[in-house]
Formats: structure tokens, sequence, C-alpha cells
């Protein structure tokens, strides 16, 4: 019965009832059904990320002079909200709290122990909130906490550098990289980052005058295995957080093309 679960199954139940009941406005009704199967579907996110991705340009024989992971795979809101509330019997500093694109981070991690890079290099990422509670902003040092997992899983904390004076976006890291590698004579670097991530951040990366190898995590599954999941077929939050990403690249990337980052 976990199909009852899903509240989009009430929605289509709804609009079929406007379609059958709307005589007049069937056609725009269709409409609505059709634009909300597409993008409720995961198939449909799963068709575009196979279209939008880039392909690997990682060398396995090569000793780069650095992989550059790039931020946004710690949950800030999580460390921030706790400090701020002290729900917990514990101290959410000495734990590690990641979203998906942690990944990130254990590429980078494999990279530099399989001697394929020299050092990992990380963003200074210090995002910070407003909380009326507090009246001021709150802060949270995610590049610390990542340099103590790194750490922790056999990088030598020589081998782990933030570069930067405060990142926010991917533009600052390219920005803010490219003056890093000039100092420090850092040439063949390998960028990783997430899949769906990989052809903004190499557009902005090559904007600016940088052209490392690519190495992209969370890749998407192949298409020909996913068409046997009717799961793919039928309408789901999971469709709808998917074609909202695909979106969120599309409409990125073409804000960094007017702005001419890219």
């Amino acid at each position: 019965m976990k199909f009852l679960i899903n509240p989009l199954l009430y929605l289509f139940a709804g609009l079929f009832w406007l379609l059958i009941r709307l005589k007049r406005q069937r056609k725009l009704v269709t409409f609505i059904i059709i634009y909300t199967y597409l993008v409720g579907i995961p198939f449909t996110g799963l068709l575009f990320w196979s279209v939008w991705k880039t392909d690997n340009t990682y060398k396995p024989k090569e000793e780069y002079d650095a992989v550059v992971v790039l931020t946004g795979s710690v949950e800030y809101r999580w460390y921030i909200e706790e400090m701020v509330n002290r729900n917990m019997v514990f101290e959410p500093e000495q734990y590690f709290r990641f979203n998906p694109h942690a990944e990130r981070i254990f590429a980078g991690i494999e990279f530099v122990k399989s001697g394929n890079a020299k050092v990992f290099l990380y963003g200074k990422w210090i995002p910070r909130i407003y909380y009326k509670k507090t009246n001021r902003y709150e802060s949270f040092n995610c590049s610390e906490l990542v340099k103590k997992f790194v750490i922790q899983h056999g990088v030598p904390e020589k081998k782990f550098i933030v570069y930067g004076d405060g990142v926010n976006r991917t533009l600052d890291e390219a920005v803010q990289l490219k003056a890093f590698l000039e100092k420090n004579l850092i040439q063949d670097i390998l960028l990783v980052t997430s899949e769906h991530h990989m052809r903004r951040a190499a557009a902005i990366f090559r904007n600016k005058g940088l052209v490392p190898d690519l190495y992209s995590v969370m890749r998407t599954p192949l298409l020909s295995t996913e068409l046997r999941n009717l799961k793919n077929f039928v309408p789901s939050p999971l469709g709808l957080k998917s074609s909202m990403g695909c979106l969120y690249e599309l409409v990125g990337y073409l804000g960094y093309f007017i702005k001419g980052d890219i």
C-alpha cells in the first residue's frame, strides 16, 4: 500500500476528474496533465542528465600536482542551527554530517592516497546565516570540518590545503584558485565535482583560464538499465526534485553565460 503515500497520486486523480467534468477546458486540463506527468517522473531527469553530463578526462596513470574538490558537501545549516539552539546532548562540531555530494570528498581522498594527486585543494568555505534569535550572523567553518575528516581518513595534514579568502559559489572557487595556483606554481590539476554540476563548473574554470582534467562523481545510471524500471515512469516527489535540479543547472548555466562568466 506504499503507493498511497505518493501525494502526486491524488493530484492526478483530481486532474482526471476535471478532465471528465470540464468538457470546455479539456485541452487546458490535458496540457496540465501532460506537463505535470513529464516533470513528475524520474525518467525525465535521467534523460536530461544523460545529455547534460560531460565526459571524464581523468588520466589514471598521471600524477597531478593537485586534486581540486569543489565545496558544497557539508550540511552546514544543521551545524549552525544546532550551535544556536543547542537541542542535542552532544556537540555537533564533533561529528560529520554530509549531503550526497560528499562523494567529491571521498574521491579526493582516494586520489591523494593512491598517489594520483600530490595534494588535496579545498576552498575556504565558511557559510553564514542570519538569526533573529541572536540578532547576528552565525557561521560554520566547513573547510576545517572537511580537513578533519580527510586527515582522519589517511591524508597527511600537510597534503590538505585550504585556498582562497572565502568562497560562496563556483565562480569564487575558480577565481581564487587561479590566484593560488599562480603563486604556488601548480599546473596540472584534477577537478572533482558532481556529474550534474560538472558542465557548469568546467565552463567557469575554462573562462578563467584554467583547463583541469575532469572527474565526476554521483554519475547518472545508464538509460538502457533505467528503462526497465517502472518506478522511473511513475510521478513522484523524487521526480519533481530531479526536474527542479535540471532547471537549477540549466538556468544557472544560462545566467553565467549572460554575465560572461562562461
